[in-house]
């Protein structure tokens, strides 16, 4: 009797039911099927031990703790971004439109209670303004290079050019006739290192001007994309922002819920970026505007579109808008003086960007190392082409204060945080020394 009273509890011990202390013990399978027998094995005791002790060691232990999950996700979505690298230009384009147009509209809303009325109203001003400055730029733009790709197509001797400019300079500066410039040159073996020079020169010049060409009837067609498909997104918003937080109940509520926040602290950072760097790409191009007609300079408008569009690109974009406007003085008659003026006023508006426009317009958000600025543009330009030198620099800024530090200094986070510690409402905290 007293054997038969021990079977109920030794077959609850084994299938893992409470115990006589009255405390549940896991059930533990092997196969699909209780292994009491094996779980007394010293044999499967010492091989349980040996494999806790191998997760223990230090170099399994972060390996354990990484999310598959949110690897599986954002891995996923990286190399969809990376498939897609050549629509870059139009994803990049109207996703701007959109995010100015919907401030915009936001703001119009006040005023005009029909979204959909403010919003072909502001579409409309839009296109006239794309419109205007096409037909006042793009010609000019087109005519220009054409002429610089035929004006260095027609130089057959690099000497005779180069004499005729040297001289041209020499008239201009008086002063440095003493230095013989012209007599140096008829030395044979400078002057061959001076025409293969040039010849280098030419040929790179000739590749400039094609690409920009290139470029201009490429970016007129994803303006003209870009502006039809943010056109249908702001029109549409509400109805497409309830669709996207419908995702949230869907089959795909974990993707939704690991990517929606930091998407959308990404693109509050890139928008807020890229207003600030257009109203700065608009001032740059009026100085230069201005500056060029002051000292003669022809093909404006050709010269307008490069520097708006290189006021885009940190620290190397003054650089890329200098040489055709060094090209356009030289090949206008100006000589090496004109060239020097050009240079001078760049360097005067390249000044005013950095000293007075960033730092009132940027504020602190976008401060990197300029090696670190050099190194990121080098590797985008590799990697996703022109449009990666855009984006490049506020892509960093978000993954090393947002992904990397953690910060979350937005305007309006964490409202009522820091009262009682002489800190407003809503106010970012001090961001960290971007590397």
């Amino acid at each position: 009797m007293s054997n038969e009273g021990a079977k109920p509890e030794e077959s609850a011990e084994a299938e893992g039911g409470p115990t006589s202390e009255g405390s549940p013990e896991p059930a533990r399978f092997d196969g699909g099927r209780v292994g009491a027998s094996a779980q007394g094995s010293p044999t499967e005791r010492m091989r349980r031990g040996e494999l806790a002790a191998a997760l223990q060691a230090p170099f399994v232990r972060p390996i354990l703790r990484i999310p598959l999950k949110k690897v599986v996700i954002w891995g996923s979505i990286l190399g969809l971004l990376y498939l897609l690298r050549q629509f870059f230009g139009v994803i990049f384009l109207t996703f701007v439109l959109t995010y100015i147009a919907s401030t915009v509209v936001g703001r119009l809303e006040a005023v005009i209670s029909n979204r959909k009325v403010a919003v072909v109203l502001l579409y409309l001003f839009i296109v006239g303004a794309v419109v205007g400055i096409g037909f006042a730029t793009i010609p000019d733009a087109v005519a220009g290079a054409k002429n610089q790709l035929e004006h260095l197509r027609r130089i057959e001797d690099p000497k005779a050019f180069l004499n005729q400019k040297v001289r041209a300079f020499l008239d201009s500066a008086p002063a440095l006739r003493e230095w013989h410039l012209l007599d140096r040159l008829q030395d044979p073996e400078l002057n061959a290192q001076v025409v293969a020079l040039f010849k280098d020169w030419q040929e790179w010049g000739l590749k400039l001007v094609t690409f920009v060409l290139q470029s201009v009837w490429a970016g007129v067609l994803n303006v003209v994309l870009a502006l039809i498909f943010s056109f249908m997104l702001v029109l549409d918003m509400p109805r497409i922002a309830r669709s996207v937080e419908a995702l949230e109940h869907s089959r795909l509520r974990d993707v939704y819920r690991e990517v929606a926040p930091s998407v959308a602290t990404f693109f509050s950072l890139l928008g807020r970026a890229f207003e600030a760097q257009t109203v700065i790409a608009i001032v740059n191009t009026a100085l230069t505007c201005v500056g060029a007609a002051l000292l003669g300079i022809d093909k404006i408008g050709f010269l307008a579109t490069i520097v708006f569009v290189c006021s885009f690109i940190p620290i190397i974009g003054v650089f890329i808008s200098t040489v055709p406007i060094c090209l356009v003085a030289l090949q206008g008659g100006g000589g090496l003086g004109l060239v020097f003026a050009v240079v001078a006023l760049v360097t005067g508006i390249h000044l005013v960007e950095a000293y007075i426009l960033n730092p009132r317009i940027y504020g602190h958000h976008m401060k990197l190392h300029p090696l670190v600025v050099l190194v990121v543009l080098y590797i985008a330009q590799h990697t996703i082409g022109f449009w990666g030198l855009i984006v490049a620099v506020p892509v960093t800024t978000y993954v090393w204060r947002h992904v990397i530090m953690g910060e979350d200094q937005y305007e309006g986070e964490g409202e009522g945080e820091g009262e009682g510690e002489g800190e407003g409402e809503g106010e970012p905290r001090e961001a960290a020394p971007a590397p």
